[in-house]
């Protein structure tokens, strides 16, 4: 063999080796990506598995639950026990009178639960009638009511007519008889007294619950540091809605950081800390059935306190002032509240206030802020705070705001 041949044969044998190895290393390759591939479906499903298993060990568990609370598997017995609840709720417990039921066919809802319908009549008054469906949803078994079609035969004497869904697991599950089935406390709106109080003051065949309204100015000016009262004008509706009352509340979750707002009764309360514009969400609901609420919106201007302009001293004409005759007798203490006591000579009467009581005496207007065993304080109609000392009239009361002023002044030329 020559040295070409032989070279050729080295080069043929390299060039296979060398594809085999490929081939090789691409089959590898390849196998390690499907291993990799098959142990993601893996850890898929096992997700998927884990999951599903939570969700069925739930869901049999509610089943459970239902079951627990749902009519006897046995459809005979289950139409008998309940219609025997039945009866005795309506005419032994509450007192209506004429009770009929009766029962339609049973719908059996794949292999799950039976499905038991019973129509009822009757007659009783509109209190009765609460009674009946407080009661029957105070049951906590699975049942509901469907149609409920009432009818006045008299003054305060209604054809009742209803129409009931009851269900049955079918799966032999334990479970309570019906008169066993626990009874809630109270519903949604509160207790018997509640729903007595809420069904009797309406109108049961007039118009439906409307959505109360009210109004006030949605822009409110204030000053940085001091309050500003808005009066809130309510409307609970017409017709029926006149019997009820509608309540404010501040959504808390609006008021802005420096800012505070409360409401008492129907009136708005606002202060800021700072000058800007604050935004104040208010609702109000009534008391109707269902409860309907709407809400507002309010936008408060804080603005900054504007300067004090201390008019010049002018030259009065003389001018007699009763609070000359007013004189800070003393202070008594009733219970948990202090009075002070003013004597008018003038009119010959003792005058007992206390703190937030008005002034309007002569020359001093204005509202008691404080009272001490010696002292008082009565801010006056133009903001000033005057300082008025047991013995002394009412005219010779300190204003300190002004005093404060002149001192700023001199300290400050």
């Amino acid at each position: 063999m020559s040295n070409s041949e032989k070279r050729l044969g080295a080069i043929v044998l390299a060039l296979s080796v060398i594809f085999l190895g490929y081939f090789v290393l691409s089959s590898y390759t390849a196998y390690l990506t499907e291993l990799e591939n098959t142990e993601d479906r893996l850890a898929t499903a096992k997700g998927f598995l884990e999951r599903d298993t939570k969700l069925a060990i739930r869901d049999r568990a509610e089943l459970n639950a239902l079951a627990h609370r749902s009519l006897p598997r046995d459809q005979s017995a289950a139409q008998t026990s309940y219609k025997s609840w039945l009866f005795t709720l309506m005419e032994k417990e509450v007192g209506l009178q004429d009770v009929k039921i009766t029962s339609d066919p049973i719908r059996s809802i794949g292999n799950v639960y039976d499905k038991h319908l019973f129509q009822v009549s009757s007659n009783g008054s509109l209190e009765q009638l609460t009674e009946f469906l407080y009661r029957f949803y105070a049951k906590e078994s699975l049942h509901r009511i469907l149609d409920l079609a009432v009818k006045p035969k008299g003054y305060n004497f209604l054809g009742i007519t209803v129409r009931i869904e009851a269900i049955a697991v079918t799966e032999d599950l334990d479970r309570e008889s019906i008169k066993a089935v626990n009874v809630s406390e109270q519903l949604e709106y509160g207790g018997l007294d509640e729903y007595l109080t809420l069904m009797t003051n309406r109108n049961i065949f007039g118009s439906e619950n409307l959505e109360p309204s009210f109004s006030g100015d949605s822009r409110i000016a204030a000053t940085v540091g001091q309050s500003k009262i808005v009066t809130l004008t309510r409307n609970p509706g017409t017709n029926e809605q006149q019997n009820q009352s509608v309540n404010f509340r501040i959504e808390s979750d609006s008021l802005p950081v420096g800012f505070v707002a409360t409401i008492r009764d129907n009136r708005l309360t606002v202060r800021g800390d700072n000058v800007g514009e604050y935004k104040v969400r208010v609702s109000a609901s009534d008391t109707g059935l269902p409860v309907k609420t709407v809400y507002r919106e309010f936008i408060v201007n804080v603005a900054k306190k504007p300067d004090r302009v201390i008019p010049p001293t002018r030259p009065v004409p003389p001018k007699f002032d009763t609070a000359q005759l007013a004189f800070f007798t003393s202070t008594v203490q009733i219970n948990n509240h202090v009075e002070v006591w003013i004597l008018r000579r003038d009119i010959d009467e003792m005058i007992k206030l206390t703190i937030g009581d008005r002034v309007d005496i002569g020359n001093i207007a204005g509202t008691i802020r404080e009272i001490s065993q010696k002292e008082m304080l009565i801010v006056t109609d133009s903001d000033d705070t005057l300082l008025i000392r047991a013995g002394q009239s009412l005219a010779n009361a300190e204003n300190l705001t002004v005093a404060a002023e002149r001192l700023l002044e001199r300290t400050n030329p």
